[in-house]
């Protein structure tokens, strides 16, 4: 018989039931709090210029592409000029005006999820 099957049979007590410890991290000030929101949305801004910019390059080429995409159109399309070159060459040519796409997005992303919090805190506190 096993144990479960003991308790369930039985009028015994059941054991206390111990819930594993909380961890959590110590309470940030407010200094460290506007750090951690900067620093984080300038990171998520950043992760998603990596990740979605050169997807949306792709999608951009192939959508304005007057020649029909086959396999031997296919690298002259998404690469360009940069068809012949190495890989490093034609993954870096998926990032065209990364620069100002750069500062675009991580200010966007900094204003709304690092500043809003701030002015949100704000109008409560009146």
């Amino acid at each position: 018989m096993l144990l479960h099957e003991v308790y369930l049979t039985t009028d015994a007590p059941k054991p206390p039931r111990r819930n594993p410890p909380v961890l959590m991290s110590p309470a940030a000030s407010d200094k460290n709090k506007g750090v951690a929101r900067v620093l984080g949305t300038m990171t998520a801004g950043a992760a998603e210029l990596m990740i979605f910019h050169p997807v949306d390059t792709v999608i951009k080429r192939l959508m304005n592409s007057k020649e029909t995409v086959n396999a031997s159109t296919f690298n002259h399309i998404l690469f360009q000029d940069r068809a012949a070159e190495s890989a490093v060459v034609k993954y870096r040519s998926l990032f065209p005006g990364l620069g100002f796409g750069a500062a675009y997005k991580i200010s966007q992303r900094v204003y709304k999820f690092g500043g809003q919090p701030y002015v949100k805190e704000f109008i409560n506190q009146r």
